[in-house]
């Protein structure tokens, strides 16, 4: 348990009071608009402790910064770790999706209530609940605030309780979700992929769920599988379109795709695509491609991240560039899990060479790429100074143990999308 002393829990109670919300929109204001930070903190303590004006400011900048996760984050409370730690609407909503048939579900480590907000609005139907566990005193005060403003549903019940995953009874469950903290003191605060060092560990809520019809347990995207672990899961890694976010374990008689590994790309409000490949197929070894094919493609970072690009490029018809690059090459390739560049030309890696290359094709927006190459040799491609009208990507690679520079024309993103890649 970590609980707040009288003076802390006074002072936060505070803060969720309407006394607070002036202040709060005050703030807001001004660390919105990057305006004075000394005379904002000045003018709130003229009528408000110390304590309270820098707690003030600081839900200002964490409203600020959740924004990108929450959308009705302006009403919402954090902390800074809750925030850190807080899976995004998207994602929740995906996991959440799972867990609709389920009557009584529980959510470990609840946090700030990330993924407790979409579990809460996982069913029209009324007869549910929802019970967020948490052993942060402030965190589960936040997370029942959050619970007010946040949800959709106005059916079903949920509540969040202070305590520990310990002492919790588990009686009549048949869903949980568990977010273990991987920054618990058994690290000294360091992230860990180790289950051991989870607080609770790994092994803990592995056996709590035992009797559980669906049980979702999220790791660290590098956590390795353990002979302790049950035969019986399924092991996915979910990410939005820019990077790979957190593995879970599913188990349970309604996990569908036991024995699998899953890549999972997730948009914004729940909506997924993925790959699945049964464990005994993930250790295909494709051969490098004779020749850099039309286009090369750059499997997603949750495809990465589960180790399963090969087996991802044989059902394509791709060929890895080199085999110890993620780039794959070949014909189009049509994948959400994708994005895929159209070859245009193939040079040494020399930057004077390629630069007179892309002022010959009238490039002016250029993205660069890099694998299998140093920082130090990308660096200089990032500052070009083209004039030209047209967009290119160069990509900064190893081919046939050479450094090439593929210069290409972005033909899709992860989701099939262009914009914003």
């Amino acid at each position: 348990h970590w609980a707040m002393d009288a003076s802390n829990r006074e002072d936060y109670s505070w803060l969720l009071s309407e006394a607070a919300t002036p202040l709060l929109r005050q703030a807001t204001d001004v660390v919105r608009t990057k305006g004075n930070m000394v005379g904002l903190a000045k003018a709130l303590r003229k009528g408000i402790s110390h304590s309270r004006a820098a707690i003030v400011i600081e839900q200002a900048q964490l409203r600020l910064r959740a924004r990108s996760k929450f959308p009705n984050a302006g009403e919402m409370f954090f902390t800074k770790r809750g925030l850190e730690q807080a899976t995004g609407r998207g994602i929740a909503l995906y996991k959440a999706a799972r867990f609709a048939s389920c009557e009584n579900v529980a959510d470990i480590c609840c946090g700030v209530g990330g993924d407790l907000l979409a579990l809460h609005d996982r069913s029209d139907c009324g007869n549910f609940n929802t019970t967020g566990v948490d052993a942060d005193e402030l965190t589960a005060l936040f997370a029942s605030h959050n619970l007010k403003v946040g949800c959709t549903n106005q059916a079903g019940r949920t509540e969040v309780l202070f305590q520990k995953f310990e002492s919790m009874s588990m009686d009549g469950l048949d869903g949980l979700h568990a977010d273990p903290d991987r920054r618990g003191s058994a690290s000294n605060f360091q992230r860990t992929v180790h289950g051991s060092r989870f607080e609770p560990s790994l092994d803990q809520l592995l056996h709590g769920s035992n009797n559980i019809k669906l049980a979702a347990i999220k790791v660290a995207p590098a956590t390795p599988v353990s002979d302790a672990w049950p035969q019986q899961i399924e092991r996915e890694w979910i990410g939005d379109r820019h990077e790979c976010k957190q593995q879970l374990i599913w188990r349970g008689e309604q996990a569908d795709r036991v024995g699998h590994r899953i890549a999972t790309c997730v948009d914004d409000v729940g909506g997924a695509a993925s790959f699945s490949i049964p464990e005994a197929s993930v250790d295909i070894k494709l051969p490098a491609a004779d020749s850099v094919g039309a286009y090369v493609h750059e499997p997603h970072p949750t495809v990465l991240a589960a180790e399963i690009s090969q087996a991802f490029g044989q059902q394509l018809d791709l060929r890895p560039l080199t085999k110890d690059v993620a780039y794959l090459t070949g014909e189009i390739a049509d994948h959400p899990l994708l994005q895929s560049f159209q070859v245009i030309e193939i040079l040494s890696l020399n930057l004077k060479k390629v630069a007179a290359a892309l002022k010959a094709m009238d490039v002016g927006i250029l993205e660069v790429k890099r694998r299998g190459v140093e920082q130090a040799a990308g660096d200089p491609f990032l500052k070009l100074k083209l004039s030209g009208s047209q967009p290119a990507t160069v990509i900064l690679t190893r081919f046939d143990g050479k450094r090439v520079a593929i210069i290409a024309r972005r033909v899709s993103g992860y989701a099939n999308k262009t914009d914003g890649q």
